[in-house]
């Protein structure tokens, strides 16, 4: 991605929402990637048992914790780009059961083969629908996701008073 990506025609930066919202700022996930080698590496079930549970749970629904319902409440662009989204119900009726099928069937998929993701009808929708909310500028493209792999770094650590240490993973990271 080119350094520009961020700034507007006059070399000025964008204002944080304007660079933030949409497919502008969007990039491989590399969550499911992390995860799955951290099993590998560590792991004791198979990994389809592992994600069973959440299967089940997408499959019978779900109340929405309180955290959910204050998202939603605070994320005033989040209908804006996704009108049709099975959250939406969340600020009028908030203590109606969510039910998520195509999350489940995407969870399904995953626990045959986590690539999937990378490199079949997820990773080509996750394109379209990004590129749909990109300027003209930036795509992210079947090639993005066919060549991302995860890579193991030593963690960015802060120490803090009292011999507390916190740590998280480094750039390029945006969950630190």
């Amino acid at each position: 991605i080119s350094n520009k990506v961020f700034l507007n025609e006059d070399g000025s930066k964008k204002k944080f929402f304007d660079a933030a919202i949409g497919g502008l700022s969007v990039g491989v996930p590399g969550t499911l990637e992390a995860i799955y080698k951290f099993h590998k590496n560590f792991g004791k079930l198979k990994w389809n048992d592992l994600i069973k549970p959440v299967v089940r749970l997408t499959d019978k629904g779900f109340y929405p914790p309180d955290r959910l319902i204050n998202a939603v409440k605070k994320d005033k662009f989040l209908f804006k780009l996704n009108n049709d989204s099975i959250y939406k119900d969340i600020e009028t009726n908030p203590h109606k059961k969510i039910y998520n099928k195509e999350y489940s069937k995407t969870l399904r998929l995953i626990s045959e083969n986590y690539r999937v993701f990378y490199n079949g009808s997820i990773a080509l929708n996750i394109i379209e629908r990004v590129t749909k909310n990109r300027n003209k500028n930036n795509s992210l493209s079947e090639s993005d996701f066919d060549n991302y792999s995860t890579q193991r770094k030593p963690a960015l650590c802060i120490s803090l008073p009292n011999k507390i240490k916190i740590c998280g993973p480094d750039l390029p990271s945006s969950g630190t």
